[in-house]
């Protein structure tokens, strides 16, 4: 492959944007704050009881017991 070829459009918007975020001081892992125990608890008791409120209750097109199709 020669040196001289251009670089995809798309690998040249990918370098310019990692560019940009590490020129403008953005947020890297380490700044962000991890969780606590409590909140990991709350998250997972909120995560549970929305699952519990939408659970399915069946397939809506299977005939009931007795019934034919």
């Amino acid at each position: 492959m020669s040196e001289n070829k251009k670089k995809p459009y798309v690998d040249i918007a990918l370098a310019n944007v990692i560019g940009n975020i590490r020129k403008s001081g953005g947020r890297t892992a380490n700044d962000i704050p991890k969780a606590t125990p409590e909140q990991k608890r709350k998250w997972r008791d909120e995560r549970n009881r929305r699952a519990a409120e939408h659970k399915p209750t069946g397939n809506p097109y299977k005939p009931r017991q007795g019934e034919s199709d």
